[in-house]
């Protein structure tokens, strides 16, 4: 291009030059100012002439290609967004709630990433369905193979419900390669209490705020709001399997880690407790699954977190009246 304008702005002058009744004058003079200037740009920063006018060209040059090297990476980072979240939500759902579990998931992946967690690279699907707790008798549920959530439509606006269900997958997700451990439904009592309070946990400390569960708690019969900050102790362990006996030993164990990161173990607590949760369904583990979790909960914190710290735990876990 400035060899173009240049060599333009000298025919134009010599053609002015050789006309007989043309002198060398201000017109002359400008067409070979203008066949100059592209050529000081490697020279000079600003050319300012009278009148007030001026010609910079290397922070011209800087500032457009910075402004489209910043476009750029903002599309860029959008496209790698939505690609990356890739959030087909069906059903019932309202852009307000699309919008808010879209944020709240994604966060929420984030801070696990963050906290040093296993968790797939890719973002799970969700969609609304209407209608699921009379058609299924549940309200969300995980489909490991269709990577998606499906959610009741009428319970959309309680992110916390779609933050465990994921938390929840998280928990089974390693273990897809231990036989008969891929479906909670299939674990016992105890290891099922576990799950959900490992589950209730996260999304707590994700939040920062012991309480969860509130909308879906107040609505839905069997559930209820989830307080990890209780006095609840472990009383003898209700073998019968029942729903209610679950749920009580869950809400032990919840407070049990929710104390562990308010007084020992901080935000390590999160990468902690879904450790324990894996060791403890290594080979040679699982006999009897509470006491291989609270075993592998004192050894992996004295590896993490010093012999101090499993003193702590131990202590804590006596102190609900768990025998350790």
């Amino acid at each position: 291009m400035s060899i173009i304008v240049s060599a333009i702005a000298v025919v134009i002058a010599v053609v002015h030059v050789a006309a007989p009744a043309l002198t060398i004058d201000w017109i002359t003079l400008t067409l070979l100012a203008v066949a100059v200037v592209p050529w000081l740009a490697p020279l000079f920063k600003t050319i300012e002439g009278p009148g007030g006018w001026k010609v910079e060209f290397r922070e011209f040059r800087r500032e457009v290609t910075q402004g489209l090297s910043d476009n750029r990476d903002r599309v860029t980072a959008l496209t790698d967004r939505v690609d990356k979240l890739a959030l087909a939500f069906t059903g019932t759902v309202s852009t307000e709630q699309r919008q808010s579990m879209t944020g709240d998931l994604e966060r929420f992946h984030a801070y696990l990433t963050d906290q040093e967690i296993e968790v797939p690279s890719e973002l799970p699907s969700v969609q609304g369905v209407r209608g699921m707790q009379q058609r299924k008798g549940a309200i969300a549920d995980y489909d490991a193979a269709a990577s998606l959530i499906h959610i009741d439509s009428a319970f959309a606006d309680d992110t916390d419900l779609l933050l465990y269900t994921y938390a929840e997958h998280l928990l089974l997700y390693p273990l897809r390669g231990i036989a008969g451990q891929t479906e909670k439904e299939s674990m016992a009592g105890g290891e099922q209490a576990i799950l959900r309070a490992i589950a209730h946990y996260l999304v707590s400390s994700f939040r920062g705020n012991p309480v969860s569960m509130q909308k879906t708690g107040a609505r839905v019969e069997g559930w209820r709001e989830i307080n990890l900050e209780n006095e609840r102790r472990f009383g003898r362990f209700d073998t019968s399997g029942s729903f209610s006996a679950m749920y009580d030993e869950m809400d032990v164990w919840g407070a049990v880690f929710w104390t562990l990161r308010a007084r020992v173990t901080g935000k390590g607590t999160d990468r902690l407790v879904v450790t324990t949760w894996t060791q403890a369904h290594a080979p040679g583990h699982a006999k009897e699954f509470r006491r291989d979790f609270a075993g592998s909960l004192v050894s992996i914190t004295t590896e993490s977190h010093g012999r101090e710290s499993a003193e702590h735990v131990k202590d804590l876990l006596r102190s609900r009246g768990f025998k350790i």
